[in-house]
């Protein structure tokens, strides 16, 4: 038992992709994720707890006993593995995920079981809380590091790890998102819960970057998307000229 960071980080819509016939390349796909999981791990593993289960990922720091600049580099150190979670997730694979950072006790058996306040906090703030794709930072965790570094204020007045401006590398690969997200709105169109969510998603990214206007009045056609990956690519090549 001790004192931990704690990052909980959830794939949205897992349960019915790996219904669908696309199972079994989600779970190829969650390799390669998990793969950056543990490349992460390793650098600090004398430190660092990790678990995966199915489309779940728990990664949590041990500060029982650090210096309070040792735990702060730390506390970064864990939002930038986040934000790059979600970034490989959502540019490579078009998943989103909704998740928490939390601090508190956490006990870890043999580095298998997890249990404890600091995970049951994180559980139920990605679970009743975060309700879009999105990490949430828990006040504890600013009150205890007042670090607002890659973080994003939202309307509700929580604060996130901002994923959507740190994933801008130019107009090529924001094109990319666009593609992505407009995919994703007409995958899910239908259901009503999803389509919220990636709505708001769309928001975030009109409110971050002035030249993105998203148009959600209505279902993306296949045309319409083929024309906007015909515009990526005269957009790519133009920049390769």
């Amino acid at each position: 038992m001790g004192e931990y960071i704690v990052a909980y980080i959830d794939i949205l819509g897992a349960t019915n992709i790996i219904k669908s016939v696309k199972g079994y390349q989600f779970f190829t796909n969650m390799q390669s994720l998990f793969a950056s999981t543990l490349r992460f791990v390793k650098e600090y593993e004398d430190l660092l707890e990790y678990n995966i289960f199915s489309d779940n990922v728990l990664v949590a720091v041990n500060i029982s006993q650090l210096y309070e600049q040792t735990k702060k580099e730390l506390y970064n150190y864990l939002v930038s593995f986040v934000y790059d979670f979600q970034k490989q997730a959502f540019l490579n694979y078009g998943y989103l995920s909704r998740g928490a950072i939390t601090i508190g006790e956490l006990y870890f058996h043999n580095k298998v079981m997890a249990s404890g306040r600091a995970l049951v906090r994180a559980y139920e703030m990605e679970k009743e809380i975060a309700i879009y794709p999105r990490v949430i930072i828990d006040d504890e965790v600013l009150k205890t590091f007042n670090d607002y570094s890659h973080l994003k204020l939202c309307e509700d007045g929580l604060y996130m790890v901002n994923y959507i401006s740190l994933i801008d590398f130019g107009n090529t690969i924001r094109s990319i998102e666009i593609i992505k997200l407009y995919r994703l709105l007409a995958d899910c169109w239908d259901d009503l819960k999803v389509r919220s969510k990636i709505i708001w998603l769309m928001n975030q990214y009109e409110k971050s970057f002035d030249n993105i206007k998203f148009d959600t009045s209505k279902k993306p056609t296949k045309e319409f998307i083929y024309s906007l990956v015909l515009e990526s690519r005269k957009k790519e090549k133009d920049v390769n000229n």
